[in-house]
């Protein structure tokens, strides 16, 4: 079992008293673990329905493995995802997506004992059928919890459709629209908060929820690590598996074949990008995932993303470029830099070659890096890691790894992580020391006394 740092005692002292929690932690703060134990407290280890976006799942299923907690991520068609929902409700947690609970609200009047919406801004929008559906139908769960980085990712009137999930109420109103109605006016096609409900709101939600950013942290510049999971698509697995089978592929009029395994793996890199051999798109889920990100979690913060693919770096950067300042950084145009290579201050997201930044750039000013895709070498992946770490750089840095399901984009991340975990460095450094220990203690002779002296 992990143990919990100081924040997190602190989060769960506020949130153990409470059979309703909010936890409004920043990412990478520890509010999945807390959460986790916040219901075992309770005596929580089944019945429990977690619901989050499916890239969330898998660490949310690493996480309860470590605390002995028997979890489940109902696969197949909703019928199937159903049954195996019931019949694991009084073994474990159960793990789902929201898009599956939209597609069979049925799972919800399930007897559960506990409730947790992860990334709980998915309910934010009262029109939604999710969020209908997640206010009207669990009224007869008594454990809630919502867990989010950016709970208002909008505006303020965010926290309402949470609240009124979360306690069935918010600031005394049982619905958005009344809610809305009082403390809200119309503007344009739109509505805006009155600037006197402002500190109402505010005092609200300081009295419902456990709120903290890593600046308040205050951790140091440690790097912190999240795992983002992406669906492959059935043209990505129908190329993966013709091309590991035959070293071959035909995609309409393309065709690509090779005798050479080296080969091989890179085009099957390609196709967990989203693109085929030849550099055709074939999925735009990562790319989503990016603009997702970057719109939700990570908004306001200055994000370096790292490609092993120039096809894949041009592609993203033309959609990001539609709403984001975003610079390029590859062997042909260096867009986003200052003459002595930091980042420009207009720069908002920086797309860069690993391979040729993966050194001598001082990018202190950025808090995230993103990897779309990694090169086998750990070496690289290392340097670019620490392009952004600086010595007096107090704010923990955030490295977010996309990952498609099911491809070799896991093998990597396995490989990389390996290299990583086998100390060879430290090894070489022991060997080295206990080396020049020996040669400092060896009689030199006259010749090598000539040399030194030389």
């Amino acid at each position: 079992m992990k143990v919990l740092r100081p924040h997190q005692i602190q989060c769960l002292k506020y949130a153990v008293p409470r059979k309703e929690i909010a936890l409004f932690m920043e990412m990478r703060l520890g509010k999945t673990l807390v959460g986790i134990r916040w219901a075992k407290k309770w005596d929580l280890r089944n019945s429990v329905l977690t619901l989050a976006p499916k890239p969330v799942l898998p660490p949310w299923e690493s996480e309860l493995q470590g605390e002995n907690i028997s979890s489940i991520i109902p696969a197949g068609k909703l019928e199937k995802r159903y049954d195996q929902a019931e019949e694991f409700l009084s073994k474990g947690w159960v793990l789902m997506n929201y898009e599956a609970i939209t597609l069979c609200p049925a799972i919800l009047d399930l007897p559960w004992k506990g409730l947790i919406c992860d990334e709980s801004t998915y309910i934010r929008n009262p029109r939604p059928n999710i969020t209908k559906f997640l206010i009207r139908r669990t009224s007869h769960i008594r454990f809630r919890a919502i867990l989010s980085g950016l709970p208002d990712p909008e505006s303020t009137t965010d926290f309402v459709c949470q609240f009124i999930f979360l306690n069935g109420e918010f600031m005394g109103h049982t619905s958005y629209w009344n809610w809305r109605h009082r403390y809200c006016y119309p503007c344009g096609f739109g509505w805006e908060v009155k600037k006197k409900s402002i500190p109402l709101i505010k005092q609200a939600v300081e009295k419902r929820a456990f709120v903290l950013t890593r600046k308040e942290v205050n951790i140091g510049s440690e790097k912190i690590y999240e795992q983002r999971f992406v669906e492959t698509n059935s043209k990505q697995r129908k190329l993966a598996t013709q091309i590991s089978k035959d070293y071959e592929y035909q995609f309409r009029e393309d065709k690509w074949i090779t005798k050479y395994a080296p080969v091989m793996y890179m085009a099957l890199s390609r196709i967990s990008g989203g693109f085929t051999p030849n550099d055709s798109l074939v999925s735009d889920k990562k790319i989503k995932e990016v603009k997702n990100l970057l719109a939700s979690e990570l908004k306001g913060q200055r994000v370096v993303i790292w490609f092993r693919f120039n096809h894949e770096l041009k592609q993203v950067r033309k959609e990001l470029k539609k709403k984001w300042n975003v610079g390029i950084f590859t062997a042909s145009e260096k867009y986003g830099t200052n003459k002595d290579m930091t980042l420009s201050k207009d720069i908002d997201v920086m797309c860069a070659q690993a391979k040729l930044g993966q050194r001598g750039l001082p990018w202190y000013d950025s808090s995230v890096m993103i990897f779309y895709s990694n090169y086998y070498d750990y070496e690289v992946r290392a340097q670019c890691e620490d392009r952004g770490i600086h010595p007096l750089k107090k704010e923990p840095y955030l490295i977010i790894d996309l990952i498609s399901e099911n491809t070799i984009d896991e093998e990597v991340i396995k490989i990389l992580k390996s290299k990583k975990k086998s100390g060879f460095m430290e090894q070489l450094d022991n060997a080295w020391r206990l080396r020049n220990e020996k040669n400092n203690n060896r009689p030199r002779s006259k010749r090598n006394r000539v040399r030194n002296l030389g």
